[in-house]
């Protein structure tokens, strides 16, 4: 059977491993997972401001799934590797606000198998009403989306993206040792969205249908932009390993994987 802990169910499971770690059983393996935006964007004030001269004011996904995958030479391609009793899983909703970079519920430790991991899944979700998690408001934004954000592009137009679909993503070690995790340790792991490369393929804003002088994209707007981002989601995100444990995502952590297509 698949090994798996849920928000709601296990939520004070989640909170007390991140309590207790530091005196769990000697020789356990601990993941603590951290989503973040680029590390080329600048954090100003509630704000983040990257290369492209665009601003994002509110950037909020919601994560309902997270998965580790087990291998055994992770360079090669295992079929048996989907099955449920090779994955560890815990399961959502988290809202995850980047610019902040909190999550609630809180992505805390979570303790895992001992074993090779070779792939790491997440899915993003539509916050449906009956799924709202306590701590986020019921007229929230980013209720009824999976994705939403605010931001100004050019310090002149602003602008709105809604993702309401549900987006499933894989990030597969390129390594035969796979995603390196250190066996009775904490391992800290960055999964990085992009930002800067958000609107990478997208038309200049002058281009975009506005509204109320609002540039509004989703699936019914610049649904071109849309197709676009959606795809940029993905390209752009990546997996990181705290490799010098100062909690903090920096030039010195190594890419343990990036996102596909």
């Amino acid at each position: 059977m698949k090994t798996w802990f849920n928000s709601k169910s296990m939520l004070p499971a989640l909170s007390f491993i991140g309590v207790m770690a530091c005196s769990s059983v000697a020789g356990d393996t601990f993941v603590r997972l951290k989503v973040t935006s680029d590390p080329g964007s600048t954090t100003i004030g509630n704000a983040i401001v990257n290369p492209s001269n665009i601003e994002f004011t509110v950037a909020k996904l919601v994560i309902s799934e997270v998965e580790l995958e087990k291998g055994v030479d992770c360079s090669v391609e295992d079929d048996s590797a989907n099955d449920d009793a090779n994955e560890f899983e815990y399961e959502g909703p988290f809202v995850v606000d980047l610019i902040a970079e909190k999550a609630i519920p809180s992505l805390d430790e979570v303790k895992i198998e001992k074993a090779k991991y070779c792939k790491f899944k997440f899915k993003l979700d539509k916050l449906e009403d009956d799924e709202i998690p306590a701590g986020v408001s019921d007229s929230a934004s980013i209720v009824d989306n999976s994705v939403y954000i605010e931001g100004i592009y050019d310090s002149t137009t602003p602008f709105v993206v809604k993702l309401d679909e549900d987006e499933d993503f894989e990030m597969e070690s390129e390594s035969a040792s796979g995603l390196a995790f250190a066996n009775g340790e904490l391992n800290t792991i960055f999964l990085v969205f992009d930002l800067g490369n958000l609107f990478q393929g997208v038309d200049d804003f002058a281009d975009l249908d506005q509204d109320g002088g609002v540039v509004y994209i989703d699936k019914d707007n610049n649904e071109d932009a849309y197709d676009t981002i959606r795809e940029n989601l993905k390209t752009f995100s990546k997996l990181y390993k705290d490799s010098n444990d100062d909690d903090e995502l920096d030039d010195d952590d190594d890419e343990l994987a990036s996102g596909s297509n």
